[in-house]
């Protein structure tokens, strides 16, 4: 019910503020800016993200169902059951809902963002097969989904290259803070629905299993920063022997320029500098180009060799075990497609309503009432500029990403607002989009105290990556 109010809300609120744009201001494109903004929006809905999710949803069903049939999901469900359990106490013993969550939570761990989406909604899936009452969520599916939202990571690759693109100097420099606001922001929402749900948070296992996850995360976190330094000192030294100076000597065009460098960057210049002209400043642009390239090798490395190890493990075990694999797959691919048009309707809802929201100026407002709350209290107003950001994740992923980048044009990538942006954009996940996505896939209709939770926990990451970067920059 809560959802449907917000979702009102957002059409009517919107319709208001541009009427008053238009009467008061004189704004005579504002509505024309939401028609477009709500045209392309919709568009956008089934061309770029239903369908492409049809694809993956296809191929993680199929592979998922060889998976089960191979017995690698009992294993997981076995091997995590007694942590999970405690966190999902409605969940029978060793039941295939806890390996497919578990599936979910290590693809968003490792930034699978490819896999994490088809992955969760399998696991969405499973946990309904227990919902008694199928349009209303249950304590499982929710304390599921706030844990999604909280959006833990451990490899923000595509944060760090943003702030390579937009001229930092390390973008590697948010990698830590990144990873404990995320997590921080992953434990609020667990004690927010365990208090809810009147969970023992001080259970043995949920203790020793956040200890053991966050032992994983801070040693991954470890490995993954040392080995990117070392990378990238390597890199230094190696663009030290490639100077302008080689110019009309050793360099007469790019394609000595190309090779010049290693073998698996020739690739990634080629693709940016294919049919550009030779110059001192393009060789001081493929140096630094190269050093990001070395120092994501470690995350690119081992995001991508897991990602392949999951179907290559599922086949093998299954052919290992005789189950006839291509036939599985076949039977777990058929609902790929169904699943992906019957959320349709859900996406284009949601983001239909959240296009209104943004092209209407709603957000420009709310940002202008906090500035004006904490100027008036006379307090510290240096992160002011990097919320709208923070505001619109749990929104829109792709409004988020392009509000972070435009902080670090305008502040600078390096700057106060520009790394807090990052982190902001590190720390979370899009509650609303997740909401109708995974709700909508399995035909839930009542959503209890799931967007509050969601939200509140988006609130208390918020405020938990300002008091982050306040420490560490």
């Amino acid at each position: 019910m809560a959802l449907n109010y917000i979702w009102i809300a957002f059409f009517v609120l919107s319709f208001i503020v541009g009427l008053i744009k238009l009467i008061f201001l004189g704004d005579t494109l504002i509505f024309k800016e939401m028609v477009d903004g709500l045209f392309s929006t919709t568009k956008q809905s089934v061309m770029e993200i239903a369908l492409p999710l049809a694809g993956m949803m296809t191929f993680w069903l199929g592979i998922m169902k060889i998976g089960e049939n191979a017995g690698a999901i009992r294993f997981l469900s076995k091997l995590v059951g007694p942590f999970l359990s405690k966190l999902f106490p409605s969940i029978p013993k060793n039941h295939p809902a806890i390996g497919n969550m578990m599936m979910n939570f290590s693809a968003n761990l490792l930034g699978l963002d490819n896999a994490a989406t088809p992955l969760g909604l399998k696991a969405m899936d499973s946990l309904q097969t227990l919902n008694p009452k199928k349009d209303t969520a249950t304590d499982a599916q929710i304390m599921f989904l706030v844990l999604h939202t909280s959006g833990l990571t451990l490899i923000p690759t595509s944060i760090m290259l943003y702030r390579y693109l937009n001229g930092a100097q390390n973008p590697t420099d948010i990698f830590i803070p990144c990873i404990v606001a995320t997590f921080c922001t992953t434990l609020f929402g667990i004690i927010i629905v365990s208090l809810k749900q009147k969970i023992n948070l001080f259970s043995r296992n949920i203790i020793l299993g956040l200890g053991l996850s966050l032992l994983f995360i801070l040693s991954m976190s470890f490995y993954i920063k040392k080995t990117s330094e070392t990378y990238e000192a390597n890199a230094s030294k190696y663009v030290n022997k490639i100077t302008p100076d080689l110019i009309n000597y050793k360099i007469k065009n790019t394609e000595d320029l190309k090779n010049l460098y290693p073998t698996s960057f020739q690739k990634e210049f080629e693709k940016n500098h294919k049919e550009e002209n030779l110059t001192p400043e393009l060789i001081a642009k493929s140096n630094r180009e190269y050093i990001n390239f070395e120092s994501a090798t470690t995350s690119r490395v081992l995001s991508n060799i897991l990602l392949l190890l999951i179907p290559v493990t599922f086949i093998t075990g299954a052919f290992v075990k005789k189950v006839n694999v291509f036939e599985s797959f076949i039977d777990g691919a058929k609902d790929g497609f169904n699943v992906a048009v019957k959320i349709i309707p859900y996406l284009i809802a949601m983001l239909a309503s959240i296009s209104l929201l943004r092209t209407s100026g709603i957000m420009d407002y709310l940002l202008d009432g906090v500035a004006y709350i904490f100027y008036t209290l006379k307090l510290n107003t240096e992160f002011i500029p990097a919320l709208p950001t923070a505001f619109m994740k749990p929104l829109s992923g792709s409004g988020s990403r392009a509000l972070m980048i435009e902080a670090m044009q305008n502040y600078g990538a390096d700057s106060f607002v520009g790394r807090l942006a990052s982190i902001f954009q590190g720390s979370a996940d899009t509650t609303f989009y997740i909401i109708a996505l995974y709700f909508g896939s399995v035909g839930i209709k009542k959503i209890r105290y799931a967007l509050s939770a969601g939200l509140l926990t988006d609130l208390l990451g918020i405020i938990t990556s300002i008091l982050i970067t306040y420490y560490f920059f």
